[in-house]
């Protein structure tokens, strides 16, 4: 059956979110059985405080810098490739780092295994975005971060069985071999979403507008500072000890506790950031988040402070899932890796001033000073946010075409969809190729058409007509959203035309693309005739094919 086929597909696609979930697991869960305890193994193959100081800081800025390459590399050879290859070539480094006898040569692994880890990173999320419907990206990110959270509080407790039975040096193999694991996992069960690898260009960034772009970025600046400054800095352990008189399997067990609130709050944030938008969920949970962190640095260990410290770990756990649910929303798949890598690295170097600038006031201000400075900082990110909910506001047009090749030429085709400025084409036959017009068959379009600077995409498979039942049952499938899904992504970018043999529309299931699409606020041009004014869908047509 040929609608089953569609399903399938996006059955596949829905795939990523577990296998990636997965494997995110069991490769952080082997990282964190010795990662924690990585700068004592420093000073023990010999290396100094300052020393260690030193690699971590590095480390910490290669993984930074990493990302915006990570984020143009993905949208030029695609998401899977940009995960798989990078997972192969954690087994061999972290190999070589158990057999490491000198902290330089730990180092030189470590940093390279950090790197590659940093390409990944837009590649996760691009990719984790684009195998939901639009509606559950907040759920598929919510799985993601479940995934991790639950990797990092059982990792360190694993490692503590073990480490006595088998020593670091065995740890750290076992994290080699769980990588190359991780790897044939990935690079059987992923499937890759961007088809179409678009070269390498920064001008694909102005497809949400700058001025958006502006202020979300210090948004996201000023969110990733807030991280810094309280649950991933070394304020909250530094307070817990020095202010609240915490020894430390005290402030292990509270880290512990928070953990478990933050496996919740992945699930709960990524059903929150679907149905009130990743934006207002955001706001929100910054603001949660800050005004928590306060309360619990001045209430401290009674249950009254328990109940805190696991509500400010929950604020920021869901304010993460928003974030990443709101930057997919905001890009379109041919520029989503550039943009998320360009949002890593700018707002790691924008953050990376924020434990200087905590201790600092820490050290003039009292213990609690960097958790009351983040008031504010919660406050510009919702002001921030507010204005990119002014701006989104304001409706821009969002213009898609339609066209039937007919019996032309492939040279009437192309200069048929230069009059009307076509940059893209989706092709939307159910088999895309034609006896009586081999001049419009797949294998030709895909590579005549890039060459005369149309990009050529077919979604057929998700798209095209000739459905068992009729094309009207299709349109609830899973398969059909997905499909309309990528077509508004390619219209977002580009302007676009979607493709069938019927030179007019209402003899084609093209008139039921375009019913979706005008419901959903677009404004659908048919493509008649040379020298004729398109013709505007302006109602649904009720007939079925």
């Amino acid at each position: 059956m040929h609608h089953l086929r569609g399903i399938r597909v996006a059955l596949a696609l829905e795939s990523n979110v577990l296998v990636i979930s997965g494997t995110v697991f069991l490769l952080v869960a082997s990282l964190f059985t010795w990662y924690l305890l990585l700068p004592l193994y420093f000073r023990d193959l010999g290396a100094s405080d300052a020393q260690v100081g030193l690699g971590y800081s590095l480390m910490t800025l290669g993984f930074t810098l990493m990302q915006f390459a990570g984020g143009l590399l993905t949208d030029r050879y695609g998401r899977k490739r940009l995960i798989v290859l990078p997972t192969f070539a954690f087994a061999p480094l972290y190999a070589l780092a158990g057999a490491a006898r000198s902290w330089p040569l730990l180092f030189a692994a470590l940093f390279l295994a950090n790197s590659l880890s940093a390409i990944q990173t837009p590649a996760f999320t691009s990719l984790l975005a684009e195998s939901v419907p639009e509606d559950r990206r907040g759920r598929a990110f919510g799985a993601y971060q479940f995934a991790i959270s639950l990797a990092v509080t059982a990792g360190p407790g694993l490692g503590a069985l073990l480490l006595p039975l088998v020593g670091l040096r065995s740890l750290i193999y076992a994290a080699a071999g769980v990588s190359l694991l991780c790897a044939v996992l990935r690079a059987a069960g992923l499937r890759e979403t961007n088809h179409q690898p678009s070269p390498i260009r920064l001008e694909n960034l102005r497809n949400f507008g700058w001025g958006q772009l502006r202020w979300f970025l210090v948004a996201a600046c000023l969110f990733a500072t807030i991280y810094t400054l309280t649950l991933w800095g070394p304020f909250v352990s530094l307070h817990a000890e020095d202010a609240l008189g915490l020894d430390k399997p005290r402030i292990n067990s509270l880290f512990a506790m928070g953990g478990l609130a933050c496996m919740i709050a992945s699930l709960l944030g990524g059903r929150l950031a679907d149905r009130y938008g990743g934006r207002n969920v955001l706001a929100a949970a910054c603001l949660g988040h800050v005004v928590t962190i306060v309360a619990w640095a001045m209430v401290g260990t009674s249950p009254l402070g328990l109940i805190l410290f696991a509500a400010t770990n929950m604020g920021l756990q869901v304010g993460v899932v928003a974030y990443n649910t709101l930057l997919t929303q905001v890009t379109a798949r041919g520029s989503r890796g550039t943009l998320i890598g360009l949002f890593g690295t700018i707002t790691g170097l924008a953050s990376s001033a924020a434990p200087t600038v905590g201790a600092y006031l820490r050290t003039h201000f009292g213990s609690a000073a960097p958790f009351w400075a983040t008031l504010g900082l919660g406050l510009a990110v919702a002001l921030s946010l507010r204005k990119v909910a002014a701006r989104e506001s304001q409706p821009s047009p969002r213009l898609i075409y339609s066209v039937g090749h007919s019996t032309r030429s492939l040279d009437e085709l192309v200069e048929l969809l230069a009059v009307h400025g076509i940059e893209a084409l989706a092709d939307v036959r159910r088999f895309p190729r034609s006896r009586k017009n081999p001049q419009f068959n797949r294998e030709l379009l895909e590579g005549e058409l890039p060459a005369r600077g149309i990009e050529y995409r077919w979604l057929g498979d998700l798209l095209g007509g000739y459905r068992d039942g009729g094309y009207q049952g299709y349109l609830a499938t899973e398969g059909f959203r997905r499909g309309l899904a990528e077509l508004e992504e390619m219209a977002v970018e580009k302007r676009t035309a979607f493709m069938c043999a019927e030179k007019l529309f209402f003899r084609c299931h093209r008139r039921f693309i375009a019913d979706a699409l005008v419901e959903r606020g677009w404004r659908v041009l048919h493509i008649i005739e040379p020298g004729r004014k398109p013709y505007e869908h302006k109602h649904k047509v009720e007939e079925d094919k």
